[in-house]
């Protein structure tokens, strides 16, 4: 099955290309992007698409927020590879969020809602009403500025409630964010203290069979 992702319309640099996203026993899933630049879709995000796909027990039965989805590769994956409950994809930038939302709501799912949000992360207003398991994000660390208001945002969202604290929560079953950063970014051993001071726990594991990208797993320890 071909999938087509509605990118910004670019008549300067118009390209093509084509990735396929796909794991374990399932066939690749080839996407398509057309008609824009094929850098907006970035490595990283690549990344966390595949190990979706290689892995959908990580968002199955989920709800998932993506951070900064830009065209929302790793949501599409986990709409065509897993099963979640619910994907919210968010970004502060309206037009690709308008592009990524189209492109998941033309899978048309009946398992899973799709919404979309568009968050500032300096603004808590902006942040949707909503309880999420699993947080995913592809490249978002590299402003050292945004590291504070991004760690409040993961806070807010993987922190449990004294009395939903159980041996779980910070273990396999409980709240957390993915992240995939790639090796030459700066900014992880400032946002691994940020998030120590507030309460979080990250941990940083080399991606599997990708040399260029980092995994961030980051939970809530109170």
């Amino acid at each position: 099955m071909e999938l087509n992702i509605l990118v910004p319309p670019d008549d300067v640099n118009r390209q093509r290309g084509e990735v396929v996203v796909g794991g374990g026993n399932t066939a690749g899933q080839t996407i398509t992007t057309e008609n824009g630049n094929g850098d907006v879709v970035w490595p990283s995000s690549f990344a966390l698409a595949k190990l979706i796909a290689h892995c959908p027990f990580l968002v199955n039965d989920k709800r998932v927020l993506e951070l900064g989805c830009g065209l929302g590769l790793p949501s599409l994956a986990a709409l065509l590879h897993a099963n979640p409950t619910h994907v919210a994809l968010s970004d502060h930038d309206t037009q690709v969020l308008s592009l990524a939302y189209k492109s998941s709501t033309q899978l048309n799912r009946a398992r899973a809602s799709v919404s979309r949000s568009t968050i500032e992360w300096t603004d808590e207003t902006t942040w949707p009403e909503q309880e999420f398991d699993i947080l995913i994000g592809s490249d978002i660390l590299y402003e050292r500025k945004s590291v504070p208001y991004l760690v409040r945002l993961l806070k807010h969202y993987l922190q449990e409630d004294d009395e939903d604290n159980d041996e779980d929560v910070g273990v396999k079953g409980g709240k957390r964010a993915l992240l995939v950063d790639p090796v030459g970014r700066p900014n992880r051993d400032v946002f691994t203290y940020a998030a120590f001071k507030e309460g979080m726990e990250v941990e940083e594991d080399p991606f599997p069979g990708m040399d260029d990208f980092i995994l961030l797993t980051v939970t809530w320890t109170g």
